[in-house]
């Protein structure tokens, strides 16, 4: 079964992506989290509190 809890820095951005820049570092669901890499809908993550590690 694929994860889904995802945290990490913003790589990469779809073109009608408004909330997110590269650099960003953000927590949320996706399909297939244990990947290195993962792609998630811009609706499906929400900013990492910068007081927060990703610990």
């Amino acid at each position: 079964m694929p994860g889904l809890a995802v945290a990490g820095t913003v790589v990469a951005v779809g073109t009608n992506v408004t909330r997110f820049s590269l650099g960003d570092e953000v927590f949320g669901v996706s399909r297939g989290a244990f990947a290195e890499y993962s792609a998630a809908r811009e609706d499906k993550l929400a900013p990492k509190p910068s007081g927060l590690s990703f610990e």
